[in-house]
């Protein structure tokens, strides 16, 4: 019989919380919603909390179709060069 595994979360400090969801916005900012800085506090508690980062920005995620766009744009601009 399979086990489920379970996971404990390990809370974060705010300073590196907000490290964390620093470095995860300037990795990814291309492909995150124009209005995330509104949700920066919410984003550190969460953290704070010991989600996974991709997990907390999950929902601040472009859908696929808009970052699929954007790729074929940008492809298209290095074609012109």
């Amino acid at each position: 019989m399979a086990t489920k595994r379970v996971s404990e979360l390990v809370s974060r400090s705010y300073g590196v919380a907000a490290n964390l969801m620093w470095e995860y916005y300037i990795a990814n900012k291309a492909i995150l919603k124009s209005d995330i800085r509104e949700y920066r506090e919410f984003i550190v508690q969460e953290l704070m909390t010991g989600k996974k980062v991709e997990d907390v920005f999950a929902p601040f995620v472009l859908p696929i179709d808009v970052i699929n766009a954007m790729l074929k744009q940008a492809q298209k601009l290095n074609k012109a060069k």
